[in-house]
């Protein structure tokens, strides 16, 4: 989640998770604009870089697409994985292939180790997560720079462009500011470069998106979606579980206080999910959502809340809402935790935070969705406490300067719509915040449907930014920021 998409999960992510794969998809477009075929391959890397008596490994994947690399001083357009399984379709598709058909790139992507099938020796979410960290993946790409410029005889000095969205991109833009005699320049798409714990700005993003007609919102709509949530949390509070179980589509009845807070975060998703996502997916857009949540037809919000829950399982495929903490406890602590969600949940407990809260009375959502709750899970899947935690976050900042990071050649693009815009960088000639996009909007591939203030953003970048990134020489000509 990008070049992956954020997950704002803690306790819950499901829903979020089937949006973040359609929204993937839509990031890559129909295909690409060449046809290359990306070649797959493999390399071994240091469980532990920073440990030299530590000897095991993991093995991690890679893919190269040379279908338009100007060889051999075509520059190099690193794809940086995120926080799940990266597939060489990520190479095929989207705007940044279009860029390096302009400009004779050779384009290469590296997955992040842990997710997918970069595992360490013990499998997927072994006892060897310990290795897992933002430090260690940067250590990856340097490593995986070696083996490229070895194996395609590049220069020691050969320009090489990181690309990443979300967690990705601030991958990229930390290996732009960590390695800078390796990576030339890098692009952020939606970069959450700040940790912080109790991110409760990212429902007040949401808020604001329910209500400004600008994107298909109101007023009303707002204040629908706040009484659905209002009537949902006195149905909890009240034991009335079976009426609950049955408007929210549970897969479990909540009846401990885990699976309340559980249930309230993934009926959250849907709304949340909906506003990160907007434009990318047909029927995941603010508009739809609010002709849904203001249609009297339907009865009142909570009805409608719950019919809008029902439609978003039935386009997913799913038969429920999970709803039941033992059960999410009993899949993160299995030794096949499914996709992401351990090894992620694993980094926000140990180097982010990320936990979107709901304890202000501008918040639209439940009054279930609490730090606290959110914390808890870190305790109970890794041992880790909520000091911890915010210790991490603080040193996670400490170390790579959070939204004052400082590096030439690196630039952040923003949705103004995106809740994760508030913990990135840019502002001035460092970054682009564009007004009614989402996350990694940048990203995808041109349509009918994009805000013109993003469509005004790709035409406008080669000349504001040319003085900028020109000093970047490839043998071809002049890099400048297309």
């Amino acid at each position: 989640m990008p070049w992956l998409l954020l997950v704002a999960q803690t306790q819950a992510g499901h829903n979020r998770e089937l949006l973040r794969a359609q929204a993937l998809r839509a990031l890559r477009g129909p295909g690409g604009v060449g046809g290359g075929t990306p070649v797959g391959g493999s390399l071994q890397q240091p469980l532990d870089h920073f440990d030299p008596l530590e000897g095991r490994v993991l093995t991690q994947r890679f893919w190269i697409n040379e279908e338009f690399w100007d060889r051999p001083a075509g520059p190099v357009f690193l794809m940086v994985g995120g926080e799940s399984a990266l597939s060489p379709l990520v190479l095929r598709g989207g705007h940044v292939l279009e860029l390096a058909r302009q400009h004779g790139a050779l384009l290469v992507a590296l997955e992040h180790r842990f997710y997918g099938d970069s595992r360490g020796p013990a499998g997927p979410g072994g006892a060897e997560l310990r290795f897992l960290s933002s430090q260690q993946a940067l250590a990856d790409l340097a490593s995986f720079h070696l083996h490229v410029t070895r194996a395609w005889g590049l220069s020691p000095n050969h320009t090489w462009v990181a690309f990443g969205g979300s967690y990705a991109g601030a991958l990229a833009a930390w290996a732009r500011l960590k390695f800078p005699h390796l990576v030339s320049a890098a692009v952020a798409s939606s970069a959450p470069v700040r940790a912080q714990v109790d991110f409760a700005g990212y429902n007040r993003v949401v808020s604001v998106a329910l209500s400004s007609p600008d994107v298909g919102g109101s007023p009303e709509c707002l204040a629908a979606v706040s009484a659905a949530f209002r009537a949902l949390d006195a149905r909890l509070r009240g034991r009335r579980l079976a009426e609950v179980t049955r408007a929210m589509s549970c897969c479990h009845p909540p009846r401990e206080p885990g699976d309340r807070a559980l249930l309230a975060e993934n009926v959250a998703d849907v709304v949340a999910g909906t506003v990160q996502y907007n434009g990318l997916l047909p029927a995941a857009s603010v508009a739809a959502l609010c002709r849904a949540m203001t249609d009297g037809r339907r009865g009142s919000p909570y009805r409608r809340l719950g019919a809008v829950v029902k439609a978003f399982l039935r386009r997913g495929g799913q038969p429920c809402t999970p709803s039941s903490r033992r059960a999410l406890l009993r899949e993160l602590q299995g030794p096949g935790s499914a996709g992401g969600s351990r090894p992620w949940l694993f980094q926000t407990c140990t180097e982010f935070g990320f936990y979107p809260s709901c304890e202000d009375a501008a918040c639209p959502f439940s009054r279930f969705q609490t730090l606290r709750a959110q914390l808890s899970l870190c305790a109970a899947a890794f041992g880790i406490a909520p000091a911890r935690v915010r210790e991490a976050a603080t040193a996670t900042n400490g170390f790579y300067g959070a939204a004052r990071i400082q590096a030439p050649r690196l630039l952040f693009v923003n949705g103004a719509l995106d809740p994760w815009h508030v913990l990135s960088a840019g502002g001035g000639r460092r970054g682009l915040l564009i007004a009614g996009a989402s996350h990694c909007a940048d990203m995808a591939p041109p349509r009918p449907g994009d805000p013109p203030a993003l469509t005004a953003a790709r035409q406008d970048a080669p000349r504001g930014e040319r003085a900028q990134w020109g000093d970047v020489g490839v043998a071809k000509g002049e890099w400048a920021w297309p």
